[in-house]
Order: structure tokens, then C-alpha cells, then sequence
């Protein structure tokens, strides 16, 4: 009998059943009250767009992948107050890059990102889970304004008039891009230029030659594009964000779950009762309106690009609600970053 016992302490107090995830620390089961600094977690989390680019791409929305990587500071304990650093790879997807290449004439080579942002929600776990804005600012890409002091745009090669955020105006002018007509103008907004991975090795056999899109039916082949541009684009545009959260305080048990922002989003909960009840309807993308908590404002010469976000399913697939059209739904728990919260 005690060796049954034994046994069954064994295989019910330190297996994966009777350990609670992240308590376990070289292949031991630790105590509850253990101050346990959780190791980060990555994820890729769906967002649904919505896209100022409508009559251009023939839909009004698209899927987006964002990673996310939560990493808190120490221990999350029972009912006290923790916080956690981010990490967001955003990611341009193929098709949006490849339709500023067809509409631009001669195509280009890096995007202007005006306003770029990720808000992560606690979904559940903390006393006042509310959505934790985080403007992301990649140090790499320094901020510039589009067109000179003179007024003129200067070529992607060459260096642009270096310019603030702090200075922007309401109508997304900014004092330091005087370019044109001697004072901020809206056309000549402060914003950081992110490149575009190209090729200009066009030859047959050679780099543009054996680059397949995802999605041939949005655009041209990298081969078509070297034949307009004289280089084809041979991947998407990904930049990396990083920033701090505010303090959060624990629950007094479960799991803190971590996501995109689905609240403050302007996203609507269809409640009809109709065939798309419990799907999305997203907030409308428009490059002049203030941007929501998700979302961008690009520019790639004069093609404006607005999207709005929110995370989210699809409707129809196993996970959303069954609904009758393409259209987005919430997002299950389980798609989202999880920790235990430890007993104190």
C-alpha cells in the first residue's frame, strides 16, 4: 500500500496533470508559493483588417499576423502588481508591398511609415484588465520628413530632413517639414522610412527569377516587376517594435491571458440573430481619421495606406461561430499568451 501510495504522488503531484504550466523547473514540480520568474512566450495572434486600399485589392479587409512576445518582470503573484516587456514583429504582408510596386510609377524601394501601433489587452487575469496602449517606435528607422527644405522630394537614396514627432500638428502637418511653402503642410508629414527587401537581380536564373508570391492573383510576377522596375520585391516588409507595459495587478488565481486589443478597437459585435450573428464588423479604415488603437498609416510615394485592426478568427473556420459568410469573429482564449498566477 505505501508503495502504491508513493506511486501515486509520483505520477499525480509531479506530472503534468498535478503541476500547473510554468511551475515546473527541471523536470520537478516546485512549490506553489515558489517565486517563479516566467520565462517569455511568442506567438503569432491573427488581427482583422480593415484597409483604406478596398477598390485596389477588391476586398474591404484582410488577415494579418502579427507575433507577440510577452515577457514579464518576475514572478506574477496572487493579488500583487507585476509588469511585462513586449516584443511585436509587424509585418507588411506580400500583396500590399507588390500593389505599391504596380501603382507607383517605377515602383519602391522603402514605405513611409507615418503612425504605427500595437495596443495588448489582458483579456483576463488582472484586476483591471484594461487595454495597455504601446506605441511602438523602432530606434533603427529614424524619423524624416518626405520633401526637402527647398520643397523637393528627394530620391529614396538620398538622406531626408530629419524631423520630431513631439512637433506634430492636428492635421498631421509638422513644424519641422517646412518644405512646402515655407511652412508644416500635411502632405510633408514626420515619419520613419522602412525599406522593402528587393532584388535587382533580374537575370534569367538569377534571384527575382526564382521568387514565387503567395498569391499570384494580387499582382505581378517578380520577373513582370523587374521588367517595369528593373528589381522585384522578394519578401514582405517586417519591422520589429519593443516597448514596456504599465503595471498590472494579478487576480487572486488562474491564468493572465495576453492579446491584441479587441476592445477599444471600434469593432462591433454582430447580434442580429441573423446568419453572421457573433462575427465582426470593424471599424472603417480611412487614412485622414485618427488611427485606433491596432493599426497604420503608410505612405509609399503617393499611395496612402490605412488599416485598422482588431484581433480576431474567421467566422467560418473551426474556431470562430459557425457563421455563414467570410467574416471575422472573436478570438477563443486559447490563441492567446497565457501565465499562471502563483500563490503568494
Amino acid at each position: 500500500m505505501g508503495w502504491l501510495l508513493l506511486c501515486l504522488v509520483f505520477l499525480f503531484g509531479c506530472s503534468d496533470f498535478g503541476c500547473p504550466d510554468g511551475l515546473r523547473v527541471g523536470g520537478l514540480c516546485q512549490p506553489a508559493t515558489a517565486d517563479i520568474d516566467p520565462e517569455p512566450k511568442t506567438r503569432t495572434i491573427p488581427l482583422a483588417c480593415d484597409t483604406s486600399l478596398a477598390p485596389q485589392v477588391g476586398v474591404g479587409w484582410g488577415w494579418w499576423a502579427w507575433e507577440l512576445t510577452v515577457d514579464p518582470i518576475g514572478p506574477i503573484r496572487s493579488g500583487e502588481k507585476f509588469a511585462v516587456e513586449f516584443e511585436v514583429n509587424a509585418v507588411f504582408p506580400e500583396f500590399f508591398v507588390k500593389l505599391s510596386q504596380e501603382t507607383v510609377s517605377g515602383g519602391v524601394s522603402r514605405v513611409q511609415a507615418i503612425d504605427l501601433r500595437a495596443t495588448v489587452h489582458v483579456r483576463r487575469g488582472a484586476e483591471d484588465p484594461e487595454p495597455v496602449e504601446l506605441t511602438f517606435h523602432p530606434d533603427e528607422f529614424p524619423w524624416t520628413c518626405r520633401y526637402t527644405s527647398t520643397g523637393e522630394e528627394v530620391s529614396e537614396e538620398e538622406d531626408f530632413p530629419p524631423c520630431s514627432v513631439d512637433n506634430d500638428n492636428l492635421d498631421g502637418s509638422n513644424d519641422d517639414c517646412t518644405g512646402l511653402d515655407g511652412k508644416p503642410d500635411p502632405r510633408n508629414r514626420c515619419g520613419q522610412f522602412v525599406p522593402i527587401p528587393i532584388s535587382e537581380d533580374c537575370d534569367p536564373g538569377g534571384e527575382c527569377a526564382s521568387v514565387v508570391y503567395d498569391n499570384p492573383h494580387l499582382g505581378w510576377s517578380a520577373m513582370e516587376m523587374c521588367k517595369k522596375n528593373g528589381f522585384c520585391v522578394t519578401g514582405p516588409v517586417e519591422v520589429p517594435l519593443e516597448g514596456t507595459s504599465d503595471t498590472y495587478v494579478a487576480e487572486e488565481s488562474g491564468q493572465v491571458l495576453f492579446g491584441w486589443d479587441d476592445v477599444t478597437t471600434g469593432a462591433e459585435l454582430d447580434q442580429s440573430g441573423g446568419p453572421n450573428d457573433g462575427t465582426l464588423n470593424l471599424q472603417e479604415a480611412d487614412f485622414d481619421n485618427d488611427r485606433a488603437p491596432n493599426g497604420m498609416r503608410v505612405r509609399a510615394r503617393d499611395l496612402e495606406i490605412a488599416l485598422e485592426c482588431t484581433m480576431a478568427v474567421g467566422g467560418w473556420a473551426v474556431f470562430g461561430v459557425n457563421s455563414r459568410d467570410d467574416r471575422p469573429a472573436p478570438a477563443p482564449d486559447h490563441m492567446l499568451i497565457s501565465f499562471p498566477i502563483q500563490e503568494p
